[in-house]
């Protein structure tokens, strides 16, 4: 790891056909917003080689009786807006710190990526994700070196990365061990986020020759193991009215 945070991916890229394709110095950001903990990915590409750092931010602090905020509403606009801090915080320090030691500002090209909003969401909890995730947008859009902001929906980026729009969050996984290392010890919040700063990266042309290899990787069998377990989950056995016949006689 680079006193910066950042960890080099460039060997592990090379040997599966993927590299920088533009002159350019770029940082790509992924995040993964979450109610409690919101995955952030920077991906960095710089004198033709490509780091990566990762960050799970989380606010874990519960409000007495006795406090001021004791409404959900209140302590969850508060959680908001600490998360929304500590990622700016994290952004700008990414980005500035690698510019001072190299130097480099002319062509710096920064992206944000943000999944967008699950249409799965029902009830209450589409008021209060869109509440908590437009505090966080805001913050990023006033206060970080974001640069230009997409939001990319579930469906597209999970299609890019895996090859599947509805690939489960388990789908990630043999992606990120392939091009990162072990996942071991890393969320699922920050794969996730990951994935978005590489889909960034892919789908504006700043990494070529994923497409080739995502689909010999997946022709040969690497998401098929995640496929089987879903699967092989058993179902709950249905109690026939016949079965009730028999015990009451």
């Amino acid at each position: 790891m680079d006193a910066d945070g950042f960890v080099s991916i460039t060997k592990r890229l090379k040997k599966r056909g993927i590299v920088p394709t533009r002159n350019a110095d770029i940082f790509s950001f992924g995040l993964d917003i979450s109610t409690r903990n919101t995955g952030l990915v920077c991906m960095g590409l710089w004198n033709n080689k490509v780091r990566v750092a990762n960050f799970e931010i989380s606010y874990q602090k519960e409000f007495g009786k006795n406090s001021a905020y004791t409404k959900e509403s209140l302590e969850r606009l508060i959680r908001a807006q600490e998360i929304g801090n500590k990622i700016v915080c994290v952004m700008n320090n990414m980005v500035r710190d690698p510019i001072a030691v190299e130097d480099w500002c002319d062509n710096l090209v920064i992206i944000t990526s943000i999944e967008g909003y699950s249409f799965a969401s029902r009830g209450r909890a589409i008021v209060h994700m869109g509440e908590f995730g437009g505090i966080i947008r805001t913050a990023i859009m006033d206060r970080a070196f974001g640069g230009t902001i997409f939001e990319v929906a579930p469906g597209s980026w999970r299609k890019s990365i895996v090859g599947k729009g509805n690939a489960s969050k388990e789908a990630m996984i043999p992606i990120y061990e392939e091009l990162v290392g072990s996942s071991q010890d890393v969320s699922s919040d920050v794969i996730d986020a990951f994935a978005l700063s590489l889909y960034s990266l892919v789908e504006n042309g700043y990494l070529e020759g994923y497409n080739e290899w995502r689909d010999k990787f997946v022709a040969k069998g690497g998401l098929v193991q995640e496929t089987k377990e879903r699967r092989r989950k058993p179902r709950k056995p249905c109690k026939s009215s016949k079965g009730k016949r028999k015990q009451a006689s």
